[in-house]
């Protein structure tokens, strides 16, 4: 059976009985009158453990609330601290007062998280559970240094006399929430320091829960990349997987190992670089087991600007579906820049030839010219400049020699003067894909559409069959009476989105060159998945532009 993205039922039902669980404890804790049958073994008990299970009480049940989200995640490990919990907490209810409204509804849900225990079996990430363990006995002693030498600080303050074994003794039972502690605060002071080490205790408590609970980060290198590259080299059919090999992505290969899955992880969420890579009938079986993979490592999944061709794929394994994008391929075999469809174009190119005699389009090959590097890097920085950005990467290029000397790389001349270039990515099946476009400040109007029609008059006397202009983000040229409420939220921002990105300048442009339009799709979780899916794709790529606006406003 295909694994669900969608939170798992037992997931759901779990987590909300553990935090109701929760909410038990804390009530039971705070419950001042006792009209329950008095527990048969209470009074073999010491006092302060008698008196003390109230405030562990309550304490269990913060602590259960603080475990509900990672239950709701299928975590493993949360399973394993709510289990141990609740068992203290029915235990300590018995040690109280049998107090059946509470002891029957804890007990049958320790039965049903016995039961359910197979269904969780999402990680946590590794190096913050080693912390965690690392820092709970330090996080102890702190607290008991921290009380202890309050508790001599404020000896006068307090009754009876300081004495450092019944100060280590007061510590663990404020530490532990209790109503008597042991000592007898007599001014206001002391008082607010005895409950300063409750506090500190349920703010450590809560943050080694949030260690344990952390979804797996990467940091080691990819062991998959040898064979993901050879995958791609044969199958990267489609612009998105032109990318899938770029440095910072990280890949997941099938069980048989006939595909592979591109991606990156950003705040908890992995997003990958278009469709998974591979023969076409192994699709299915690569969407379902990297889904598997991510609910592992506890990583929310999204596949990122997929083809129309195979949303029933992502929509049978349980992922919802947006149009996000639309990219404008261009067919060679038909190409013509006399046609009447390309006259704005044409007129364009004609323009920038008689008001610029002797500019020229000519294809770099590797390696460049010292001369020529040198201005290209500096029309690329000026171009950033003025766009007031920083280089976005993962979906888009970068300026980098070294890998650009790979791409087919058109530069338009005036004299022996760099104004503009444009790069090409190629396609395992020969077409071209359009990556980046820039062109110094005054360069003549025009010149992107110059070097971009005798980019593709090239392509087309090498004889290939077709190019990408690539993505235009949020665009859907499908009629507005099929579009999705999501679909007309994304429509407005395509129309009044401002200072992230020109998306409909960029559609306009590339427009006139006249392409078939192909539906791009986000395909996610779940609707209420989707705010966090937005940021984590938006700070994938544009990190350092976010970083650098971050550190400047401050």
């Amino acid at each position: 059976m295909p694994f669900r993205p969608r939170p798992h039922i037992v997931h759901r039902v779990v987590a909300s009985l553990v935090i109701l669980g929760g909410a038990i404890d804390i009530l039971d804790g705070l419950w001042t009158r006792h009209h329950f049958v008095r527990s048969p073994w209470a009074e073999w008990l010491p006092l302060e453990v008698h008196q003390g299970s109230r405030a562990l009480l309550v304490l269990s049940g913060i602590l259960l609330i603080a475990l509900g989200r990672g239950l709701g995640r299928g975590k493993r490990r949360a399973w394993q601290l709510a289990t141990g919990i609740v068992s203290a907490s029915l235990a300590l209810h018995l040690v109280r007062d049998i107090h059946v409204i509470f002891v029957i509804p804890l007990l049958s849900l320790l039965i049903y998280l016995i039961l359910a225990r197979h269904s969780f079996i999402a990680g946590s990430d590794p190096m913050a559970t080693r912390r965690s363990l690392a820092l709970a006995p330090i996080f102890i002693l702190a607290i008991l240094v921290y009380g202890s030498v309050g508790q001599f600080h404020l000896r006068h303050a307090i009754s009876p006399p300081f004495g450092i074994g019944q100060a280590i003794r007061s510590t663990i039972l404020a530490a532990l929430l209790s109503d008597s502690p042991g000592v007898q605060p007599l001014s206001p002071h002391a008082r607010e320091f005895l409950d300063s080490i409750a506090w500190l205790s349920v703010g450590s408590g809560l943050v080694l829960v949030w260690l344990l609970l952390r979804p797996v980060i990467l940091r080691r290198l990819d062991p998959a990349l040898p064979s993901a590259l050879d995958i791609i080299r044969r199958h990267a059919n489609r612009t998105l997987a032109t990318f899938a090999a770029e440095p910072g992505n990280s890949h997941f290969l099938t069980s048989k190992g006939d595909s592979t899955v591109a991606y990156r992880v950003s705040t908890g969420v992995a997003i990958t670089v278009g469709d998974p890579i591979g023969p076409r009938e192994s699709l299915e079986t690569a969407v379902d087991e990297f889904l598997a993979f991510c609910r592992k490592h506890d990583w929310l999944p999204c596949f990122y600007e997929v083809a129309a061709d195979d949303l029933a794929v992502y929509r049978a394994c349980g992922l919802r579906t947006l149009k996000i994008a639309e990219e404008a391929i261009i067919a060679l075999t038909d190409f013509n820049l006399s046609g009447p469809k390309l006259k704005k174009v044409r007129n364009s190119i004609t323009k920038v030839e008689r008001e610029n005699p002797g500019i020229r389009v000519e294809l770099l090959t590797s390696p460049f010219p010292d001369e020529i590097q040198d201005q290209l890097q500096v029309i690329s920085e000026e171009w950033l400049s003025r766009k007031g950005v920083a280089e976005m990467g993962f979906t888009m290029g970068k300026f980098d020699p070294v890998t650009l000397a790979a791409q087919n790389f058109f530069v338009a001349m005036h004299g022996n003067r760099v104004v503009g270039f444009v790069t090409w990515r190629s396609f395992a099946d020969g077409g071209r894909a359009l990556d980046m476009m820039r062109y110094a400040p005054d360069a003549p109007k025009g010149v992107m559409d110059f070097l971009i029609g005798r980019s593709l008059l090239h392509f087309q006397k090498q004889g290939r069959r077709f190019a990408s202009l690539s993505n235009a983000p949020l665009a859907n040229v499908s009629p507005e009476d099929e579009f999705t409420l999501l679909d007309r939220g994304v429509k407005l921002l395509f129309e009044n989105v401002r200072g992230i990105y020109e998306y409909k300048s960029l559609f306009q442009f590339k427009k006139k060159f006249n392409p078939v339009w192909e539906a791009r799709y986000l395909a996610f979780p779940s609707l209420e998945s989707l705010p966090r899916v937005a940021v984590a794709i938006l700070w994938v790529h544009r990190r350092q532009s976010l970083e650098r606006r971050l550190l400047g406003a401050a």
